[in-house]
């Protein structure tokens, strides 16, 4: 499953990527990029799954709200 995104920033220092798998109730965290990168291949994925993620970015300062 390839993930991408519109990167609106331009301070970032990276993305935290979660996912969240039918029946979960809750997303967890699978991965976290570093840079400006605004692609990302889950190679973790299983055939006949549904999958919800979500991303947000990150500073050493701050977290941006997750995506929708």
């Amino acid at each position: 499953m390839t993930l991408s995104w519109k990167d609106n920033l331009s301070n970032e220092d990276g993305y935290i990527i979660e996912r969240k798998q039918n029946p979960q109730t809750s997303f967890i965290l699978i991965d976290t990029l570093k840079g400006s990168n605004n692609k990302y291949i889950d190679k973790t994925v299983q055939q006949a799954q549904i999958y919800k993620y979500r991303i947000k970015a990150y500073t050493k300062f701050a977290e941006s709200n997750y995506s929708n």
